[in-house]
């Protein structure tokens, strides 16, 4: 019975070294049937014999193993928040406009080297179209120091600044009060004189008033040496529409003279209609 066993397996290893992978062309030396168990099953040969001697299925022998099924992915992150950006708030320089709205926020007290630069945070005014920056509110003290190094300060009596893209005779923005009435459309410009030498200084202009009178108090009052009076040279009564027309010709640089001013306000508008 071994010896026909012995012949019907050599049987089968012709047939199964003809396979791809199946077993050398050289032939082995029969194992005995003790021993072939002990065989790792590694080609198509093998497998048979180990069938064939302990009546084994293929199956039993090597059982399928469980489709591999990869783990689930990870959540996605959820996204992040995007980070707010500052927006600049563009501030058209738009003559045309008859809006008068204070734009507040942020401002603090500047030192002394940020007052000089001008770099800190201030208030902002739109007067009937005029970009307007305030360094100093109404109520707010001013100081600064005189030409003799001595320090001055004055509780302002109404919101001091300058008007913005402009500059005036001292090579800084034109300076500007900005008084109670803000339906006004009157401009008192003063002719700026240095009160110990008279000669021409600068120019403030007076917003926000309805005559002359309260414009040169309001301008007195900003003087804690008493001597505003002494410092205006002149006073230019002229309507807003054509201090903004004196504005856009740039002539900041002189003494301003209402007449002309205004003649040419007038000349620029008939030219238009």
């Amino acid at each position: 019975m071994a010896a026909s066993i012995d012949q019907y397996l050599q049987s089968l290893r012709g047939a199964f070294s003809q396979l791809p992978g199946g077993a050398p062309q050289q032939p082995a030396a029969p194992a005995s049937p003790r021993t072939m168990p002990q065989q790792a099953p590694d080609d198509a040969y093998q497998r048979m014999v180990a069938q064939a001697l302990s009546g084994k299925s293929y199956k039993d022998m090597f059982p399928a193993q469980a489709p591999y099924t990869p783990p689930p992915p990870p959540p996605a992150p959820a996204p992040a928040a995007p980070a707010p950006q500052a927006v600049a708030e563009p501030f058209a320089f738009d003559y045309g406009t008859h809006a008068s709205d204070y734009k507040r926020g942020g401002r603090i007290t500047p030192t002394e080297a940020q007052k000089h630069a001008g770099n800190y945070s201030k208030q902002h005014l739109s007067f009937h179209g005029l970009p307007i920056s305030i360094e100093t509110p109404k109520g707010a003290t001013r100081e600064g120091k005189d030409h003799t190094g001595k320090v001055w300060r004055c509780k302002m009596p109404a919101d001091y600044g300058y008007i913005k893209r402009t500059e005036g005779a001292d090579g800084d923005h034109l300076d500007v009060f900005v008084g109670p009435d803000r339906g006004s459309r009157m401009v008192f410009l003063i002719n700026q004189n240095d009160h110990r030498t008279g000669k021409f200084d600068e120019h403030k202009a007076i917003l926000g008033t309805t005559s002359e009178r309260q414009a040169v108090a309001l301008y007195c009052a900003a003087f804690s040496d008493g001597c505003g009076a002494k410092r205006i040279g002149s006073i230019e009564p002229m309507s807003l529409d054509a201090f903004k027309h004196w504005l856009k010709q740039g002539k900041t640089k002189t003494p301003a003279k209402a007449k002309t001013i205004v003649e040419h306000a007038l000349a620029v508008t008939r030219s238009k209609t």
